[in-house]
């Protein structure tokens, strides 16, 4: 699929390199074509190119198809290198608060933490971890633990109420934010489910239309975008982008979106609104949200040149140092054991206090079961955790131990999910 595929550079006497941008751009250009900025999956230049050229062009889908499967054959050759002839186990390494939020991050070569969800290229990469004879894996997890922990920490009452009855936490915002009066969300609007699922994950910290556009997506909700607009609601929008454009600190992408909705056609603009439309709607219905935004955004402006920190349920706190308002507020965060200078904005420190606050559930979790019979998780990842156990133990207990709701949290709908496996799955 890639013209390149077998050509030798005439001065370096080498195989060109598969992924050369270079090369991209010079069989593009050979083509009459102006070549993708990027060949990211999420970036939405690159998708609009794959739309308008990609089905008689494959290159950009065929690079991320070889870059995609190369990693699974390191994946591959990392976990067999580590087996231990002995007994068939491997090691790996992990980093105990290794991020600023307490969560554990990879180490040493094999990300625990970043794994595929699904059959890459005929390879199943979990299904690789398997139970020795004699015993079984109980794969656990704490359902829906950030959406339940926003809830908390904005004292959304009436949502935290519905999930404490039972309701799933999609269907809980389904019902407050998106007009729902029916019976089970799942069964009765699946699409509705999706759509609500999408707009709890990724709306509830901060993002945009942009970034809606590829989210949905991701959560299979973009059906949404085939909803009809007004020509009143277009209208809107594009004032929103020319407002944007013709700000002092207006940046060259504001220009580039304003100019090329212009341009569009009318089912790319569908979907542009359609993305607005559902940001615009979460943030006017969830007030509790956007002011927990706002009220940490102004805190780490009354912290200039100090350090920010904020407390969290369990006593311990999040710590942003060095804090700075020169060009945009910033400050240094913790990453894999060093101080990194970030971006500071409403949605991100309640993104990170959601998720500091998740860890220290799922801690307290993974403490008491190493006192039980179930001991210490084989592996973690992030809500999740897998026990390798006895073919007679029982998963019950489990789950009870797991939903305890620690002192400090007390009204947190904590709830968790558990399968038994010979092999490690989704």
């Amino acid at each position: 699929r890639l013209p390149w595929g077998d050509y030798v550079d005439a001065k370096k006497g080498t195989k060109v390199p598969i992924l050369s941008n270079q090369w991209l751009a010079h069989v593009c250009r050979e083509h009459g074509l102006v070549p993708p900025a990027s060949t990211a999956e999420d970036n939405e230049e690159c998708a609009a190119w794959e739309e308008k050229y990609g089905e008689q062009f494959p290159w950009v889908s065929a690079m991320r198809d070889w870059r995609k499967a190369n990693r699974v054959i390191r994946l591959l050759e990392t976990m067999k290198k580590r087996i231990r002839p002995e007994d068939s186990r491997m090691g790996f390494g992990i980093k105990y608060f290794g991020a600023s939020t307490g969560r554990w991050t990879a180490d040493s070569g094999w990300n625990s933490q970043n794994q595929n969800k699904d059959i890459s290229f005929g390879v199943d990469l979990r299904g690789m971890i398997k139970a020795p004879e004699g015993k079984k894996l109980i794969i656990w997890d704490l359902s829906q633990i950030e959406p339940r922990t926003l809830a908390w920490l904005s004292n959304n009452t009436v949502f935290l109420k519905a999930c404490l009855a039972g309701m799933s936490p999609y269907e809980a915002h389904a019902r407050a934010s998106m007009g729902w009066k029916g019976g089970v969300l799942k069964k009765e609007d699946p699409k509705m489910y999706a759509l609500a699922k999408a707009r709890i994950l990724a709306l509830g910290y901060g993002a945009g239309w942009e970034k809606f556009i590829s989210m949905a997506a991701m959560y299979d909700a973009d059906a949404c975008f085939d909803e009809p607009v007004t020509p009143e609601q277009e209208a809107q929008f594009l004032d929103r982008l020319e407002y944007m454009a013709k700000r002092p600190k207006a940046v060259e992408k504001d220009k580039t979106l304003l100019a090329g909705f212009k341009e569009m056609l009318p089912e790319k603009r569908r979907i542009w609104v359609n993305s607005w439309i559902q940001v615009t709607d979460f943030r006017e219905s969830n007030p509790e949200i956007t002011g927990l935004w706002s009220r940490l955004e102004e805190d780490a402006r009354t912290c200039i040149g100090k350090t920010y920190t904020i407390g969290l349920p369990s006593g311990r706190e999040l710590a942003y140092r060095n804090v700075s308002s020169h060009g945009g507020l910033t400050a240094e965060v913790v990453k894999n054991g060093r101080w990194m200078r970030v971006r500071l904005y409403g949605g991100l420190l309640v993104e990170n206090l959601v998720q500091a606050t998740a860890r220290d559930v799922f801690a307290e979790a993974k403490l008491r079961l190493s006192k039980t019979e179930y001991g210490d998780p084989i592996l973690s990842v992030h809500d999740e955790g897998v026990q390798e156990v006895g073919l007679d133990v029982p998963v019950a207990p489990l789950l009870n131990i797991v939903r305890q709701v620690p002192d400090w949290i007390a009204g947190l709908p904590v709830d968790c999910e558990a399968i038994e496996s010979n092999r490690y799955m989704k």
